[in-house]
């Protein structure tokens, strides 16, 4: 399970790093999508970490303090959705 988060924390890290600039500045992160399989296969602690991990990328990019709460909270929020049913 170790071996399968460090994957999965490297490949939402790669897939932050590698973005997809759209127009007027906008960029598309994918680095969430692998978060939230990790919050499927792996559970919500790991989950958060690798989301963490990959909101790293961005503080570097942008300089974005906040982005890292908020990639956080992206997590969060489908294992409270998750848990009600």
């Amino acid at each position: 399970m170790v071996l399968i988060g460090l994957l999965l924390s490297a490949l939402a890290i790669a897939l932050n790093y590698l973005r997809l600039p759209l127009f007027f500045g906008i960029e598309f992160l994918f680095g969430s999508v692998v978060a939230v399989l990790a919050l499927v296969l792996l559970g919500s602690r790991a989950a958060i970490v690798i989301g963490i991990a990959a909101a790293a990328v961005t503080f570097f990019a942008w300089g974005h303090p906040y982005a890292w709460l908020v990639f956080s909270l992206e997590i969060i929020w489908p294992k409270l959705a998750l848990a009600r049913r």
